[in-house]
């Protein structure tokens, strides 16, 4: 027998299994699922049943879920599922993986076993093209074609726009009618609102500030307005559920925090709970938390997925806060920050659900007047992240005479989308009982300022006087 006949051409069947295996154990919209198919494609796989089960996972795509039971369905539905040794064979591959994280290096072996494959096959025609008596020049030309043409890309294909054209015109349609999904959440701030129209799906918002600045309390009070809507989520590492059911009780029903404390509820103060508590029995607040400590992401994205199964679309998840979940190891506090808000970001994206993450900010905020990006840790990789960027801040925290004595400020710094750039002002409609949280309008704030600047003049105004009466008071003695 011709032993020239028994070489069999460069492949790694094991390359190919772990390749395969890989994608099948790895989460869905992992970015090495991703990578795999943006480096190979499935003419590179030598195994005929590994091109079509590369082939299938390719259709479904790496934003849906792979694993074993996806892909037999489509592998049945297509007729192909006996084809590649049917269920039992696509199990074998996931248990026979011996590291996802080395996908990658995988997908180079099949790449360079692939190109081996194609050169021999090149230089197999050119040898018998040239016996065949064709000229040198017009096989170096055919070689280098062949060779030229090699496709070692993966699946990628950049999107013309025209083929947005058609959903485009929907979004549109939607925007019109003022469908949530296209138009987003209200937040229940009007000035923010009418900035950034509302909080769209996909978004991951960022609220920071220092201790005892209001970051929890806009949460909640934008947790609440949402959850007359759909379900809200709030993950909260630092408060007891006693404290969560305080904290709204006080928001949505107006309650003071002197009587909350001290269980002594005014009668007026009790007819507003009870409109609250049956508010939330009869499902018009739709709040759900979870009390958790020091959650990691993995733990985070699970369980909003496991409430998207359970409850439906969710409004809003609220994180509280950043400083309180584990991080992964990562040679800097910044890099593991950023590997935290860029899987929040992920999870947004992947589930179309808004995420606010609470963070707080340095001790340097202390010192400014105003907080910006650079009181932030690991603020480059949030400014990267995030959509949104806001900080709540009371000016009477620092600033015991200021004339913005009990309002707190909403200052944005950082809007992807559009101009978000005036601060929203939340005040407290105060009455004997306690009081509603609302937002100040223009002329709320002017009158401020104007009573601010009356009493500075008067100030001023009085130290001539005040200092006439020291000089006569010292002159007599």
């Amino acid at each position: 027998m011709n032993q020239e006949k028994l070489k069999i051409p460069p492949h790694s069947v094991e390359a190919e299994q772990s390749v395969l295996g890989a994608i099948l154990i790895l989460q869905k919209a992992d970015r090495i699922i991703g990578e795999i198919m943006d480096l190979i494609n499935s003419e590179m796989f030598y195994n005929l049943s590994h091109k079509i089960i590369f082939e299938a996972m390719v259709k479904i795509g790496p934003m849906n879920e792979i694993d074993v039971v996806t892909l037999e369905e489509y592998l049945e539905n297509i007729g192909k599922s006996d084809e590649v040794g049917g269920i039992a064979y696509l199990a074998q591959l996931g248990r026979n993986t011996p590291s996802a994280s080395n996908a990658l290096a995988y997908c180079e072996i099949i790449k360079e076993r692939y190109l081996k494959r194609v050169l021999i096959g090149d230089m197999h025609s050119a040898i018998e093209a040239l016996y065949n008596g064709e000229q040198a020049a017009d096989v170096i030309s055919m070689v280098e074609r062949n060779i030229t043409s090699i496709d070692l890309g993966g699946k990628y294909e950049p999107l013309h726009l025209n083929t947005k054209i058609d959903s485009w015109l929907d979004v549109m349609e939607s925007r019109c009618k003022n469908e949530l999904s296209a138009v987003g959440l209200k937040t229940g701030l009007k000035t923010l609102d009418d900035q950034i129209g509302g909080i769209k799906p996909n978004w991951l918002v960022v609220l920071a500030g220092r201790p005892s600045n209001g970051k929890t309390l806009v949460a909640q009070l934008i947790n609440s307005h949402i959850s007359a809507t759909l379900p809200s989520l709030f993950f909260t590492m630092e408060m007891s559920s006693d404290e969560v059911m305080d904290r709204y009780m006080g928001i949505m029903a107006g309650i003071s925090v002197k009587s909350l404390t001290s269980g002594a509820m005014s009668k007026y103060e009790l007819s507003r709970a009870n409109g609250v508590i049956n508010g939330i029995n009869s499902g018009q607040n739709k709040i759900y938390y979870d009390e958790s400590p020091a959650l990691a992401l993995n733990q985070i994205m699970y369980r909003v997925k496991s409430a998207i199964k359970r409850l439906g679309q969710i409004g809003l998840v609220t994180i509280d806060y950043l400083n309180l979940m584990q991080k992964d190891r990562a040679d800097t506090d910044a890099l593991a920050i950023g590997l935290i808000t860029k899987g929040l970001k992920r999870l947004a994206k992947e589930t179309k659900t808004p995420i606010l993450l609470l963070v707080q900010a340095n001790r340097n905020t202390d010192q400014v007047t105003r907080p910006t990006m650079s009181n932030l840790a690991g603020s480059s990789a949030i400014e990267a992240d995030a959509d949104l960027v806001l900080f709540a801040h009371r000016e009477e925290v620092n600033n015991p005479e200021t004339h913005l004595k009990g309002i707190l400020e909403i200052i944005p710094a950082k809007f992807r989308h559009g101009t978000c750039s005036n601060t929203t002002y939340i005040g407290k409609r105060c009455d004997e009982d306690g009081g509603r949280f609302y937002c100040l309008n223009d002329e709320e704030m002017g009158l401020l300022e104007h009573q601010a600047k009356v009493a500075a003049n008067d100030t001023q105004a009085q130290a001539p006087r005040r200092g006439e009466a020291m000089a006569k008071r010292y002159a007599r003695k």
